[in-house]
């Protein structure tokens, strides 16, 4: 990363990865985030995190894993368990990945689902109840969950004692899963929190990016590394959409250095949107562009 030191970064600012140190918390993250942990450690049960693709779902997902690892002495474990890719090809396999995931592994393949949710029953008793653990099971990418998974994942919310479910779920998906979680009222009904994470605000997009710089130099206060102008032109292209913001964030930093430049402009922005090739980034043209920017000028005491 010796390249990243020409503008005094001690690490990557803008790294695609989902790492939880460079999670910005804007309000609504800040929020999500609690209310999440507080459904957790009260054992409601169901938790959904519904947004658009791009908008922090995956990192928020991982900043909640690591929080959780940190507990206090005087309150229960937490012991959290990540699906990453819920498109199994049947309710069998399903349950299978769920009983691996838990830790569950001396059960035979030829088991039946009935066996198999018989086993998993009894396991989160014997945590739930017997060594007092709060168990997690997070499901990323959840719109993908098959229609008939479903009904296994109502069923999972059935195993509870009389004050307390035995199994915490929290799933993040696109807003598709939505239409899913409608078409399931006996699962919908169930949610006890539902959640819409949106694009960031044009002061929270500066806000990131400025925090982001900030935890890559290891420094509470940094120099900006946009100017005004090139940050307009940065939430313009992007829509204020986290993923967006980064990658084009990292080809702005790609092009500093290449130019010997310490700050992007309006110029230096614009010419980093040229180089995008992705087809997950909002091409907009100049003259578009130059449009909005005549009408941001007239809006930037609603900017700041």
């Amino acid at each position: 990363m010796e390249y990243y030191q020409i503008l005094n970064f001690k690490k990557e600012p803008f790294s695609n990865s989902p790492e939880p140190e460079f999670l910005f918390q804007s309000p609504q993250h800040t929020t999500c985030l609690q209310m999440l942990e507080l459904a957790v450690r009260l054992r409601r049960g169901l938790n959904v995190v519904v947004g658009d693709v791009g908008t922090g779902k995956t990192t928020l997902c991982r900043k909640l894993i690591q929080d959780f690892s940190h507990v206090a002495a005087d309150t229960p474990e937490i012991e959290t368990h990540l699906l990453l890719d819920p498109a199994l090809a049947s309710t069998q396999e399903f349950l299978q990945t769920v009983a691996i995931l838990l830790g569950i592994k001396d059960f035979d393949n030829s088991q039946d689902e009935w066996h198999l949710k018989e086993r998993i029953k009894n396991y989160l008793f014997s945590k739930g109840v017997d060594e007092e653990k709060i168990i997690v099971l997070i499901i990323d990418e959840g719109q993908k969950i098959p229609e008939a998974c479903i009904e296994v994942l109502r069923e999972f919310l059935n195993y509870e004692t009389n004050s307390q479910k035995l199994l915490q779920i929290i799933i993040f998906a696109q807003k598709e899963f939505k239409a899913t979680l409608k078409k399931h009222h006996n699962l919908f009904d169930r949610v006890n929190f539902l959640y819409y994470l949106k694009p960031l605000s044009f002061r929270q997009m500066r806000e990131m990016i400025n925090y982001r710089i900030n935890i890559a130099r290891e420094s509470e206060v940094a120099s900006s590394l946009f100017s005004f102008w090139g940050l307009v032109l940065v939430y313009a292209s992007t829509g204020g959409y986290p993923r967006k913001i980064v990658s084009l964030c990292h080809q702005v930093i790609l092009m500093l250095i290449i130019r010997g430049k310490k700050k992007a402009g309006l110029l230096t922005v614009k010419d980093s949107i040229s180089e995008m090739s992705r087809p997950l980034f909002i091409k907009a043209r100049w003259a578009t562009v130059s449009i909005l920017l005549i009408v941001a000028l007239g809006f930037t005491g609603v900017l700041f």
